[in-house]
C-alpha cells in the first residue's frame, strides 16, 4: 500500500517538474529565436538606410554575403539570406506603430519570458516576429498583401503551432479572408466568450478542392470523399476538431435518423453537427439542422459539455436568405459554402504556365563537374526533408508494444461499433492470421488478454466477419473485413488488406486514442457500406 502512494506521489512530481522543465526550453527558444531574428531586424534596417544614403546598389550585398560568411561561418549570411532580411525589414518597417501595437495580443506567450523581453521601445525590433521561426517568415511576408494579412498568419501560427507545410496550405487556401466569415446566429445563441470563438473558427468559404468532385456528385460522393481524406478536412475545420462519427444514428420516438458528420471541438467544449448540400442553401435546410442538434443536445451531450452547434455546407448559398433563415433560430448555427474547385480569384495567385517554364529552364544548366552538381542537389534535398528520423528498426519488443498499444485497443473499438450490427446476424466471428496463417478464432466476444506468438512476423490481420443477415431469409449473406498492421524494417502501417492505409508510423511513435477511434469508424463504416449496398440489391 505504500508503495503505491509513493509511486502517486512521484509521478505527480515528476508530470511538474517536465512541466517547468519544456516551459523552461519553451522560454530559452523563444529568447534564442528573438535573438536572431532581432539581429536580422537590425541588419536590414542597416541594409536599407546605407543603401539610400549611398549610390550602392544590390551588389553591395553580394559583396556584404562574401564577407559575412568568411567572417562568421553561418548560413544565415547567405546572398539569398540577406535579400529576404532586408526584405522582410521593408515589408514591416511601413507600418511599425501597426506591428508593434500587436505586442498585447500575445498574453500567451510574453508570460513565458521575461519582463525585459516583452517591454520594447516603440522603433525596435517588434517582439510578435521573435515568435515564430526564420523559415516561416520567410513564407509569410513573401505571400502576405498586407500587414494585417501577415500579423495574422504569425498569431496562428504561434498560437497553434504550425508545422512550415501547414502554414503554407493555410496561406495558399486564402485563409486570412475566409476564418470568421460564416453566416452565423452565434451572438444571440451562444454566450461570451465562446460566441467569439465560435464566429472566429468558422469560415466562409470552406475549401475542399481535395475532393474533386464532379458537379453530378450526391451527398454520399461528398461525404465519403471528405472520410476518405478526413486528415485535410480536419486541416480546412482548424485546429481543435476531433472526429466522432460517421452517419451517426439518433432515433427519436420510432424513427430512426442518421447525421453526416459529427465533431468534437477540444476548446469550445461541444459537439459539432455538420451537415453536407450539393445544392444551393434552401430555408427548409435550417429545419433538419435544428432538430438534429436537439437530438445531439438531448441524447448525447454531457452536463459539462456546451450547447452543441449546426454547421451547414452548401454549394452556394445566398446571403440575404441565410440571414432571413437564422434569426429565428435559438439554436447556434452557421452556414457557409464549399468550394471544391480553385476559385478563379485564388488562380490570380498561382503561377502561370511560361512563369514555371521559365523558372524551371533556369536551373538547366551545364557544370563542369557533373558529379559535384548532383552531390550539391542531393545535400541540398537532404536539407529540405522535415520529417521524423528512422532511428529504431523492427523488433520483437516494438511489435509487442504496436500489437498492446495499436492493435488490441482497435479490435476492442471496432467490436464496440459493430455491436448494434451483432444482432442482426446468426454469428459474429473474429479471425486472427499472422503472417496469412490462422493464429485464432473468437466467435461472439473476444478475449481482452489474448496472447499471440509475435516472433518472427511481419503481418497481423483480423478479419470481422458478420455470418448469416437474418432478415434476408433464403439470400442470408455473410460480410467481411480485414484490419491489417504491416511491421516494416523502420516503419508499421495500419490499413485494409485492399492496400489502403490510413496510418503510417515510425516505432517510436504510438497511435492517440482519438487516432485510433478515427480508424476504428473507417473501418466500421466500410461494413455498414457493405450490408447497404447488399440490401439495396436484395430490394431492387
Amino acid at each position: 500500500m505504500a508503495n503505491t502512494t509513493i509511486g502517486s506521489e512521484y509521478k505527480e512530481w515528476l508530470s511538474e517538474l517536465i512541466s517547468k522543465i519544456r516551459n523552461s526550453q519553451l522560454r530559452a527558444s523563444l529568447k534564442v529565436n528573438t535573438e536572431m531574428l532581432s539581429l536580422y531586424w537590425d541588419l536590414g534596417k542597416a541594409i536599407v538606410e546605407k543603401q539610400a544614403k549611398s549610390d550602392w546598389g544590390d551588389k553591395v550585398i553580394t559583396q556584404l554575403a562574401t564577407d559575412l560568411s568568411i567572417e562568421f561561418k553561418e548560413k544565415g549570411f547567405s546572398r539569398s539570406n540577406l535579400f529576404n532580411i532586408r526584405k522582410w525589414y521593408q515589408f514591416y518597417s511601413q507600418d511599425l506603430q501597426l506591428v508593434q501595437q500587436r505586442v498585447g495580443l500575445i498574453e500567451t506567450y510574453t508570460q513565458l519570458t521575461d519582463n525585459q523581453i516583452v517591454q520594447q521601445r516603440v522603433g525596435q525590433f517588434p517582439i510578435i516576429l521573435g515568435l515564430i521561426p526564420w523559415g516561416h517568415h520567410i513564407q509569410i511576408f513573401t505571400r502576405s498583401h498586407s500587414i494585417e494579412e501577415a500579423l495574422f498568419y504569425i498569431r496562428q501560427t504561434a498560437s497553434y503551432n504550425w508545422k512550415r507545410t501547414v502554414l503554407i496550405h493555410h496561406i495558399e487556401s486564402n485563409l486570412y479572408h475566409r476564418k470568421g466569415k460564416a453566416h452565423n446566429n452565434f451572438e444571440f445563441a451562444l454566450p461570451k466568450p465562446q460566441s467569439e470563438l465560435a464566429i472566429e473558427l468558422l469560415k466562409n468559404p470552406y475549401s475542399l478542392e481535395f475532393l474533386n468532385l464532379s458537379e453530378e456528385a450526391s451527398e454520399r460522393d461528398m461525404e465519403n470523399g471528405i472520410l476518405a481524406n478526413i486528415k485535410k478536412f480536419l486541416l480546412e475545420l482548424g485546429s481543435g476538431f476531433s472526429f466522432y462519427g460517421q452517419q451517426f444514428h439518433i432515433q427519436v420516438s420510432d424513427k430512426d435518423y442518421y447525421i453526416d458528420l459529427i465533431f468534437y471541438h477540444t476548446r469550445l467544449h461541444c459537439y459539432f453537427v455538420v451537415e453536407l448540400k450539393v445544392t444551393e442553401f434552401e430555408a427548409e435546410h435550417m429545419g433538419k439542422l435544428d432538430f438534429y442538434i436537439t437530438a445531439i443536445d438531448e441524447q448525447i451531450k454531457m452536463p459539462e459539455d456546451k450547447p452543441t452547434i449546426g454547421l451547414l455546407l452548401c454549394k452556394t448559398v445566398d446571403k440575404v436568405i441565410a440571414e432571413y433563415s437564422l434569426k429565428s433560430k435559438t439554436k447556434p448555427m452557421g452556414i457557409a459554402e464549399y468550394k471544391h474547385k480553385i476559385p478563379d480569384e485564388w488562380k490570380e495567385e498561382l503561377p502561370t504556365e511560361e512563369l514555371l517554364r521559365n523558372e524551371l529552364a533556369k536551373e538547366i544548366t551545364i557544370h563542369s563537374k557533373p558529379i559535384d552538381e548532383k552531390m550539391d542537389k542531393l545535400k541540398h534535398l537532404i536539407r529540405k526533408l522535415n520529417t521524423e528520423e528512422a532511428q529504431l528498426e523492427r523488433t520483437d519488443e516494438l511489435i509487442e508494444k504496436v500489437f498492446e498499444e495499436a492493435g488490441k485497443p482497435l479490435i476492442n473499438l471496432i467490436d464496440i461499433r459493430l455491436a448494434a450490427l451483432k444482432n442482426e446476424f446468426n454469428q459474429a466471428k473474429i479471425t486472427i492470421l499472422k503472417n496469412g496463417g490462422v493464429s485464432g478464432t473468437y466467435k461472439d466476444n473476444i478475449d481482452p488478454e489474448m496472447k499471440i506468438p509475435l516472433d518472427n512476423i511481419w503481418k497481423l490481420e483480423f478479419e470481422f466477419a458478420l455470418e448469416g443477415f437474418k432478415k434476408a431469409g433464403t439470400k442470408a449473406f455473410d460480410v467481411w473485413q480485414k484490419l491489417e498492421i504491416r511491421f516494416e524494417k523502420y516503419r508499421y502501417c495500419i490499413g485494409t488488406e485492399k492496400e489502403r492505409t490510413w496510418e503510417e508510423r515510425l516505432y517510436h511513435k504510438m497511435p492517440s486514442q482519438i487516432e485510433l477511434v478515427l480508424i476504428a469508424d473507417q473501418f466500421a463504416g466500410a461494413f455498414m457500406d457493405d450490408i447497404h449496398a447488399r440490401i439495396e440489391q436484395l430490394l431492387n
